[in-house]
């Protein structure tokens, strides 16, 4: 008799034990779960940094074009910020441009020593002409008269002429860039040669010999052109 008193008291023992272990959690408890699980769902993910792109090793000058407003034009390389006379913003190549309407219309940059690079150097910059000019329009230029660093200029028949060192070597294209469009127009001294592109196709070249191209002249961009001009940059070269 108390062997079976002992089995019935071990089994309302194991029962109770298994209704308590299978009961609801609190609500108190539950509640805090499901706060800390919400909470967990909805974290937003660690804020990444926009990392920039590094300026390209050789850049000694570039001015996109960018800003949208004012009269500074910002020298992203950091060598010298440019000063925009009557010039207007407007949608460019890429981002923002500048729009020029003549002779009062430029922007000045003022000269650096590192404007006047003693080695190889290429300029650079997207052009947009809406009209050509009775004698000749600035695309840019460090110089003055037939004299200076370098120079690039839209000619009266549309096409291109650089120009390079106080003996101001030149070549002109050999085709016409087309109105009311976008052209990169590439002016580079290899060492040897002073080449010129046109949107990536040669287009002139001639040799060179040790040009002087230090001057202290300022840089100006856009005078006399009727167009628009946009990410306007020189570097450097490897020979």
């Amino acid at each position: 008799m108390k062997y079976q008193a002992w089995i019935l008291i071990s089994l309302l023992i194991a029962v109770y034990s298994w209704a308590c272990s299978s009961s609801p959690e609190p609500i108190q408890n539950r509640e805090a779960a499901h706060k800390r699980e919400t909470s967990e769902a909805i974290q937003p993910p660690p804020e990444r940094l926009e990392e920039k792109s590094p300026m390209p090793p050789g850049v000694i000058g570039y001015w996109p074009f960018d800003e949208g407003s004012g009269t500074v034009a910002k020298d992203a390389s950091g060598t010298a910020d440019g000063t925009i006379h009557e010039a207007s913003w407007a949608q460019g190549r890429m981002a923002g441009a500048l729009r020029f309407s003549g002779s009062t219309t430029y922007v000045e940059i003022p000269d650096r020593p590192a404007l006047s690079p003693s080695g190889p150097f290429e300029v650079s910059l997207w052009m947009y002409i809406e009209e050509r000019p009775l004698g000749y329009a600035t695309l840019i230029e460090k110089g003055g008269g037939f004299t200076g660093s370098f120079r690039l200029v839209l000619l009266k028949n549309g096409k291109i002429r650089a120009g390079l060192g106080h003996d101001y070597v030149t070549v002109n294209s050999s085709i016409t860039p087309s109105l009311k469009q976008w052209h990169q127009i590439d002016m580079t001294y290899t060492g040897r040669e002073l080449q010129l592109k046109i949107d990536g196709q040669l287009v002139a070249s001639r040799q060179v010999t040790k040009p002087d191209v230090k001057s202290a002249y300022n840089v100006i961009i856009g005078r006399g052109l009727v167009g628009m001009i946009d990410e306007v940059k020189i570097a450097t070269k490897s020979s």
